[in-house]
């Protein structure tokens, strides 16, 4: 009950706000335009990167998301690059659910991004040394496992020695 009151006052005391969603005119419809940012390193904890990014239509926000990268990145550049790569997903969707309502952005989705090198990674496909610790990261255990040099097996969780959990 508490809770459901203060949504109550809050709706009291924002009724005033609000997003606005407007007709840009022809040449400008449907134009989605898209923000996205990561936090290095962000979890102390973890030291997981975390990804934010807000996408809008005509000028209002549709869509926004926040939340931690599923696994340690070991750049700025990367965890950037895996928040744009969040982007690119949503975008994907948006496009696709404008286009079912025959709505179809014209041209492209423009995103706003704060690293150059993302920028670069994004529209450069040759591999660059400041890069390569991103292949590395997701190539080297496949690689290793390939050529027998380990193989992963299975271990039930509180039998994992090297679980913490299971050492209390």
């Amino acid at each position: 009950m508490a809770a459901a009151e203060r949504a109550l006052a809050y709706v009291r005391g924002t009724h005033d706000q609000g997003l606005s969603y407007c007709d840009p005119g022809a040449e400008n419809r449907n134009d989605l335009t898209g923000w996205v940012d990561s936090d290095f390193a962000a979890d102390s904890d973890t030291r997981r990167s975390v990804t934010g990014y807000v996408m809008a239509l005509n000028g209002a926000p549709i869509s926004w998301r926040s939340c931690g990268q599923g696994g340690v990145t070991l750049s700025s550049s990367e965890a950037e690059y895996v928040a744009a790569s969040a982007v690119a997903q949503e975008n994907a969707c948006l496009r696709a659910l404008l286009s079912g309502f025959d709505r179809s952005p014209l041209g492209p989705t423009c995103v706003w991004e704060d690293n150059a090198a993302c920028i670069l990674m994004s529209e450069n496909p040759v591999n660059r040394d400041r890069r390569r610790h991103i292949d590395v990261k997701f190539h080297f255990l496949r690689k290793r496992v390939r050529n027998g040099e380990i193989k992963l097996y299975k271990c039930w969780g509180p039998l994992n020695v090297a679980d913490a959990v299971g050492l209390v």
